[in-house]
C-alpha cells in the first residue's frame, strides 16, 4: 500500500473515472491497474539481478517518465477545465471496458518496474525478504492488494470532492499540473 500511495498517472485516472463516471466505474479502472502492478511486481522482483547489471535501461526509464510527467503536468495546467458535477445520471459504462483502462494506464507506468526493483532490492539489502519458493508470490500478491486498496481510496475520495463543491476539479488539476512538473523537474535533476 504505502508504494502505490502517491499520486500518479493511474491515481488520477481512478479519480477522474470517478468523478466522471462514477464510483463503480473507477474501482473496476482501480481492479485493471492493480492486476497489472502485480505482474509489474512479479517481473521486476525477478529481473532484479539483470537490472544490476544493466544500468542503462534505468535511464531510459527515466526519460520516459520525464517526458510523461512534463506533457501531463503542462496539460493540466494549461487546458484541463474544472469538472462539473454531474447534474443527470451517471453514463452507463462497461465494467470490462474500465478495467481496460485501468490496465492499459498502469501497463504503461514507466516508474513501476524500477519502482519495484528498487522496492525489492532495498528489502533484500535490509533483511526483510525471505527467499523462497513463494517469495515473489507474495511480494507481488501484496503489491496488487495493496495498490487496488489505495486506488480504491482515491476513487471515494474524488468522489467526496465532486460532492463537495464544483470548483474543486480546477483547483484540483492545477495542484496535479504542480506535482506532475515537480517530479519532472526531479526526474531531470536527477539525470544529469
Amino acid at each position: 500500500m504505502i508504494g502505490s500511495l502517491p499520486p500518479g498517472l493511474i491515481s488520477l485516472l481512478v479519480a477522474y473515472t470517478s468523478i466522471q463516471k462514477g464510483l463503480k466505474a473507477a474501482l473496476w479502472a482501480a481492479f485493471g491497474a492493480s492486476m497489472v502492478e502485480f505482474w509489474q511486481a512479479w517481473l521486476a522482483s525477478a529481473i532484479a539481478t539483470w537490472l544490476i547489471a544493466h544500468p542503462m535501461v534505468e535511464n531510459w526509464f527515466q526519460w520516459g517518465a520525464l517526458l510523461v510527467f512534463l506533457a501531463g503536468g503542462i496539460y493540466l495546467l494549461t487546458r484541463a477545465i474544472a469538472a462539473n458535477p454531474p447534474q443527470t445520471a451517471l453514463p452507463q459504462v462497461s465494467a470490462w471496458r474500465q478495467m481496460g483502462r485501468g490496465a492499459l494506464v498502469s501497463l504503461f507506468n514507466l516508474l513501476a518496474l524500477p519502482y519495484w526493483f528498487a522496492y525489492c532490492g532495498w528489502l533484500k539489502v535490509n533483511g526483510w525478504w525471505v527467499e523462497s519458493a513463494y517469495s515473489i508470490l507474495f511480494f507481488s500478491t501484496g503489491v496488487g492488494i495493496g495498490t487496488l486498496i489505495v486506488l480504491s481510496f482515491y476513487a471515494w475520495a474524488a468522489q467526496t470532492m465532486v460532492n463537495r463543491s464544483g470548483q474543486i476539479g480546477l483547483y484540483a488539476n492545477r495542484f496535479i499540473g504542480v506535482i506532475f512538473l515537480l517530479l519532472a523537474g526531479k526526474i531531470l535533476v536527477n539525470l544529469f
